[in-house]
């Protein structure tokens, strides 16, 4: 068992900043998040190993767009009161995936309620649906959801039970009526089908990426430690010249485009998370490869909606096998609907390889 303390808020988060790929909440956030949960309580992190297969985990997750909302310590707790109405037994908390708010899901409820947060999120990155954190469970047909979710200046709350693609849908919808964004308790599982299906060990990775990040001070030695830890490249370094973005059916979907010093045009596309990069016509890499834009001034990993015209960037790019894939990402039929967004919002065709 680990202690999660004040003093390891930072290193969690900067990693997650790095395996959330342009998604999983901001850097703000998540150390936000992260120092108020602890000064609660120290956070018990348990490895898969050391819980029985029997517990039950929920899920803790935000859904919604990354460039709006609002979600108070109060909506977190609220959740699992929620849950706690239709009678779900919480053993243990996971995350979602990997970002630099992701990273702390499950952290205020494991400070308030006395439960351990386990090293086993949904996915080892981020990523744009909730059906792809959902561990395949929408491939099991008996199996029954229960979503509890809360947020907005209204605190608004609802808790829905049915399959994983409807309640998904559901809460979506739900949180651009809250504002943009909400927490949310998700998918009871059992800890053996979680470690059969999730990202054992994630957030270990996401502590060793964001120890590698502050290990260095100068921003260029930072960028480069963090694709050091992951066997990443830097694909380019240049200035945004150009961005594009708004909000389509609950995502921050659009693209970035940076000019590098050989005057050449790379296009990042993003649906949340940073979906695919080009050089001119040429496709780079695409998602589930973790595709990362970030500040040269800072050498911080910077989300799909933190970008601004005139920003120095290096736009870097790790093998999928690098890090850590959850089962929902291993399902060809949940890139269609994104796939769709991107043909058409962007004008793009992109094939994912999974």
């Amino acid at each position: 068992m680990d202690i999660i303390r004040l003093g390891d808020v930072e290193k969690y988060v900067y990693g997650g900043a790095v395996l959330g790929g342009g998604g999983g909440g901001s850097i703000e956030e998540g150390v936000k998040i992260g120092r108020l949960a602890t000064q609660i309580s120290p956070i018990k992190l348990l490895d898969v190993d050391e819980m029985r297969d029997e517990e039950s985990l929920v899920t803790i997750s935000m859904v919604g767009v990354q460039s709006k909302g609002v979600i108070l310590p109060y909506h977190h707790i609220r959740i699992i009161e929620l849950m706690k109405m239709f009678n779900v037994n919480v053993d243990g908390l996971i995350g979602s995936e990997c970002g630099a708010t992701a990273v702390t899901h499950g952290w205020i409820q494991a400070a308030v309620y006395g439960k351990p947060v386990v090293d086993c999120p949904c996915d080892g990155r981020a990523h744009p649906t909730g059906v792809m954190g959902a561990m395949g469970l929408h491939k099991i047909r008996d199996y029954r959801t229960v979503q509890a979710a809360c947020g907005g200046e209204e605190n608004l709350e609802i808790i829905v039970s049915g399959s994983i693609e409807a309640t998904s849908r559901i809460i979506r919808q739900f949180s651009m009526e809250a504002g943009g964004c909400v927490a949310v308790a998700r998918n009871p599982v059992k800890l053996d089908y979680a470690k059969r299906n999730g990202a054992p060990g994630a957030l270990k990775q996401a502590y060793k990426i964001g120890e590698a990040i502050l290990s260095v001070d100068k921003p260029e030695d930072r960028i480069e430690s963090a694709m050091k830890t992951l066997n990443g490249k830097i694909i380019c370094r240049g200035e945004v010249r150009g961005k594009r973005m708004e909000v389509e059916g609950g995502f921050d979907v659009g693209y970035i485009e940076v000019v590098d010093e050989g005057n050449e045009l790379y296009k990042v596309a993003f649906v949340n998370e940073y979906m695919s990069v080009h050089k001119w016509d040429e496709t780079v890499t695409t998602f589930p490869n973790l595709i990362n834009v970030f500040n040269l001034k800072t050498g911080l990993p910077l989300n799909s909606a933190e970008v601004k015209l005139e920003d120095p960037v290096a736009i870097t790019v790790a093998d999928k096998n690098a890090i850590k894939i959850g089962e929902g990402l291993r399902d060809r039929k949940l890139y269609e609907p994104i796939k769709r967004i991107m043909k058409d919002k962007l004008n793009l065709e992109v094939e994912f390889k999974i």
